[in-house]
């Protein structure tokens, strides 16, 4: 008998200002993809403006030919902050993605699973929306 295998995967939309609190679908904008091909372990940083929180470094190669993604950092905020919109850094290749603490423990699941794990950052072109996925899939 044959079971479909679930891969493990995190979405989150982020939407700044504006009054829809749903997903506007086929929106122009850009799309940076990183093969992870390593992931630092976590570890505590602390920020004078944003306090401390848990981050997780993370080395790859573009995942598609339009792609300049070689790095990300992936941050996770504590509760009660405020969660800041992922961003990409065009200098130096490197996503920022922002994620609650409680999910420290699903972003690790992601990472330790032993598949290809890729790493995408949608942003529209006027900066309002992105998307972002971390995700273990077949090779």
């Amino acid at each position: 008998m044959m079971r479909e295998r679930n891969s493990p995967a995190l979405c989150h939309f982020w939407m700044c200002g504006g009054d829809s609190s749903r997903p506007v679908r086929h929106l122009p904008g850009r799309l940076h993809v990183m093969v992870v091909r390593h992931a630092m372990r976590e570890r505590q940083v602390h920020d004078e403006r944003t306090g401390t929180r848990i981050v997780i470094d993370l080395e790859g190669s573009p995942g598609t030919q339009g792609s300049r993604a070689r790095a990300a950092r992936l941050c996770f905020v504590p509760p009660g902050q405020l969660i800041p919109s992922p961003n990409f850094d065009h200098r130096t290749g490197r996503m920022e993605l922002y994620y609650p603490v409680s999910e420290v423990g699903a972003v690790l699941e992601v990472l330790h699973q032993g598949r290809e794990r890729v790493c995408y950052l949608w942003q529209d072109r006027a900066g309002v929306r992105s998307l972002t996925w971390l995700m273990a899939c077949e090779p």
